[in-house]
């Protein structure tokens, strides 16, 4: 297990971006031992302090989506995570087929799951609306 910059376990991280605004009240201090007790002391943190948070707080996750730094450490993190569970789900299924229809079952699946969940979106933003 790897310990989580305030101390806590992030079971599999390897890595822990910290991004933020320095004039957002909430996050205004690089993750480093000068401001955290940190365990261990020198942790995989990549801060980013250059965070130009346009919302009326500096705290608003908008304005923390919106920096291209911070999206692309999600968009990198996100395929990481689903490129693992497409291996896995490819593996588990050529247990019971060739590999070849488990990438096709797998892709099939992915298609429906990603439906779903464009679906999904698009009533919660109509039920908002």
């Amino acid at each position: 297990m790897r310990h989580s910059p305030a101390g806590g376990l992030t079971p599999g991280a390897s890595a822990w971006f910290n991004a933020f605004d320095p004039r957002d009240s909430v996050a205004l201090y690089p993750l480093d031992p000068e401001h955290f007790r940190l365990n261990p002391e020198k942790p995989a943190i990549e801060n980013w302090p250059k965070v130009h948070n346009f919302t009326e707080n500096r705290h608003g996750i908008k304005g923390y989506l919106g920096d291209p730094v911070v999206a692309q450490s999600i968009y990198a993190a996100l395929r990481v995570l689903t490129q693992r569970w497409t291996d896995h789900s490819r593996l588990i299924l050529s247990r019971f087929t060739t590999p070849e229809a488990a990438a096709g079952l797998d892709a099939l699946l992915e298609g429906m799951i990603m439906h779903e969940l464009l679906a999904t979106r698009a009533a919660i933003v109509r039920n908002l609306s």
